[in-house]
């Protein structure tokens, strides 16, 4: 029997080749059209976790060899908040230092437009994230684009 509480399962592992870290979460519950107090709950404590893996994102990040399980961290943040444009701002920053420049492009665009759509935002957030925008971009004409 399924419960009609929705459950959260968050495992982590490393990978015994790459030493790269993989998370996974996994939710579970019974489907239903109308919000409950449950689901406002386990999507607050959804946004902590988004946030904490954005942290360990960070952290890995300041290790050149770990750069790759940064970016796992920080692809499971944005999944789980995929309308934080502070979460896409560390994924497209790892994604440029893996050299992977069009993705980083992509992200960073994305962040963006979600900051210059969002009432109230920073002006000066804003101009920070465009003049990462325009540094991205520098190097596409590298790859021939």
């Amino acid at each position: 029997m399924m419960s009609s509480h929705p459950e959260a399962n968050f495992q982590t592992e490393k990978n015994p080749e790459t030493g790269a870290m993989g998370a996974a979460i996994e939710l579970r519950g019974e489907q239903n059209d109308s919000r409950c107090e449950q689901c406002d709950t386990l999507a607050a404590k959804l946004t902590k976790i988004a946030e904490a893996m954005n942290e360990l994102a960070w952290i890995y990040s300041e290790d050149e060899n770990s750069l790759e399980s940064a970016l796992v961290f920080s692809e499971a943040a944005v999944e789980l908040a995929p309308e934080n444009s502070n979460l896409l701002d560390t994924q497209a920053m790892l994604s440029f230092q893996l050299k992977e420049y069009k993705q980083a492009v992509a992200v960073m665009e994305k962040a963006v437009s979600l900051l210059e759509n969002k009432p109230n935002h920073s002006q000066e957030e804003l101009i920070k994230y465009q003049q990462k925008l325009a540094e991205y971009r520098k190097k596409l004409p590298l790859l021939g684009n």
